[in-house]
C-alpha cells in the first residue's frame, strides 16, 4: 500500500489499476458526443495539461555509484560503495526529494532539499541544483522525459439508462349509488346503480435501461527519470539514479445513442 502525498493537482488523479506505481486520470467525453475536429483538439490540450501536472510521487529503479560516495543520510553519514544498488526516488514537491538506497542489505534514506518555488520534473523537463541548495556534498541534475503511445480507436457495448417522462395510468372505482324518479302514477321508484370505474393518467419520470456503443482508446505514457549527482568542482558524474514509469489509461472519446435492449429503439 503506497502512501499518497499532498499534491496541488491531485484532484485530477484517480486510482486506475495498472502495473505501475502511479495513477493518472481517465478522461471521458459527454455521452452523446462523438469527438472530432475542434473537440478532439480540446481533449489533446487537456491531456497536455495533465501531463505537465502529473502527481508522480515515487518511482523504482537503480542507483549507480561511479566511485565510493559519502552522503548525508537520515541516520548520519552514509557510505555508498561503487556499483549498482536498488533504489526508490520519492518526490515531495513542496519540500524535498528522497532517494532510498539499499546498501549492504539495509535501506537508507538520503534527503535532497528543494529550494522554495522549485519542483522536480515528473513528466518532462530538467532542473539543476547546487550542493548547497540540496544539502548534500554533490550537485544535482534531475530530468524526466515522457513518450506517449496510442492504441487507436476501439469500440465496445455497455449498458446505459435514461430518465424519461411516461404516462402512468390507473383505474379509479366510483361507488354505486341509488337513483330515484317518479313513475307516471306519481309513485317514487328507486334503483341501485352498480359501481363504475374510470381511467386516470398522469406523467411520471421512469428509468429506462438499454445499451450503447462506446468509442475509446488506450493511451500509454512511458516516463524516464534520471537523478544525477555531480562533483561540484569538476561537474563529473559520480552517481546516477535511473527509473521508469509506465501507465496505460482508457480514454473515452465518444458515446452512441442509448437504445432499448434487443429492439434498436433509441430512448428519447
Amino acid at each position: 500500500m503506497q502512501k499518497k502525498l499532498p499534491c496541488q493537482f491531485c484532484q485530477f488523479c484517480r486510482n486506475y489499476p495498472t502495473g505501475s506505481a502511479f495513477k493518472r486520470p481517465v478522461l471521458q467525453a459527454p455521452y452523446n458526443l462523438m469527438l472530432r475536429g475542434k473537440d478532439m483538439k480540446k481533449i489533446v490540450l487537456l491531456l497536455s495539461v495533465l501531463l505537465l501536472t502529473s502527481c508522480v510521487e515515487k518511482v523504482r529503479g537503480t542507483f549507480e555509484a561511479k566511485r565510493p560516495l559519502t552522503l548525508r543520510g537520515k541516520d548520519g553519514s552514509l557510505t555508498v560503495a561503487q556499483g549498482v544498488h536498488s533504489a526508490v526516488l520519492q518526490i515531495r514537491q513542496k519540500k524535498s526529494a528522497t532517494v532510498v538506497l539499499e546498501v549492504n542489505g539495509k535501506k537508507s534514506k538520503v534527503k535532497f532539499n528543494l529550494p522554495s518555488g522549485v519542483k522536480l520534473p515528473t513528466n518532462q523537463g530538467q532542473v539543476r541544483l547546487t550542493s548547497m541548495e540540496v544539502g548534500q556534498p554533490y550537485d544535482v541534475n534531475a530530468t524526466a522525459t515522457t513518450a506517449v503511445s496510442n492504441s487507436g480507436p476501439r469500440t465496445s457495448i455497455e449498458s446505459c439508462s435514461r430518465s424519461v417522462i411516461r404516462p402512468v395510468c390507473s383505474y379509479e372505482t366510483i361507488p354505486g349509488r341509488q337513483e330515484c324518479f317518479p313513475d307516471r302514477y306519481g309513485r317514487q321508484i328507486c334503483r341501485n346503480l352498480p359501481p363504475t370505474s374510470r381511467r386516470i393518467c398522469r406523467d411520471e419520470y421512469t428509468t429506462v435501461y438499454g445499451q450503447r456503443q462506446v468509442t475509446y482508446e488506450y493511451r500509454g505514457e512511458t516516463t524516464e527519470f534520471n537523478f544525477t549527482l555531480l562533483d561540484p568542482s569538476s561537474q563529473e558524474v559520480v552517481g546516477q539514479f535511473n527509473g521508469q514509469d509506465y501507465n496505460a489509461n482508457r480514454v473515452v472519446t465518444g458515446y452512441g445513442p442509448c437504445s432499448v435492449y434487443g429492439t434498436g429503439v433509441i430512448i428519447q
